[in-house]
């Protein structure tokens, strides 16, 4: 089943095969962040299947492909693969939490330096449009991640319209 799973991720060209560090970069629309990280993939994938166990109801259909993505690695690739763009938006909180543990080098292409998660600052939630967000700074307070945390979604239909 592992070499079937591995010659299917190999010829799709969204899905390189995982090497033992991976590299993430967020969209950088609509927050504007600058930070270009490299992770151990192993810790990726402790990291994700730690928070599938807790939160079993907020699976989606993502977290299992990332999390077969990041099992099948080979270690023995020593160059660094981007993590695919179609998990994007989940990898930011995965990205949170090896930053939080100290688990993680940044270049800020803003400043031209690289840090290590000693350096960064994490400053209070900001809005963006209905989200609320986390970011983390680098020394020069560049924003290297945004963290979606909570949505909010207005409506502006009158009270006093009944129509369905």
């Amino acid at each position: 089943m592992l070499n079937f799973l591995k010659k299917l991720f190999a010829h799709r060209p969204e899905f390189p095969i995982c090497s033992k560090v991976v590299q993430y970069q967020q969209d950088p629309y609509p927050h504007e962040c600058t930070g270009i990280f490299r992770f151990s993939a192993k810790e990726c994938e402790r990291i994700l299947a730690n928070r599938l166990a807790r939160n079993t109801g907020l699976l989606q259909p993502q977290d299992e492909a990332l999390l077969k993505w990041l099992s099948l690695r080979d270690e023995s690739i020593n160059s660094v693969v981007p993590v695919p763009d179609v998990f994007n938006d989940r990898f930011q909180h995965i990205a949170a939490d090896l930053i939080s543990d100290g688990l993680s080098d940044v270049f800020c292409v803003a400043c031209g330096r690289s840090y290590s998660s000693p350096d960064f600052e994490i400053n209070e939630p900001g809005r963006l449009g209905g989200w609320l967000t986390d970011k983390f700074l680098c020394p020069q307070k560049h924003p290297l991640l945004c963290i979606d945390m909570v949505h909010f979604v207005f409506s502006s239909q009158s009270s006093t319209d009944n129509t369905i």
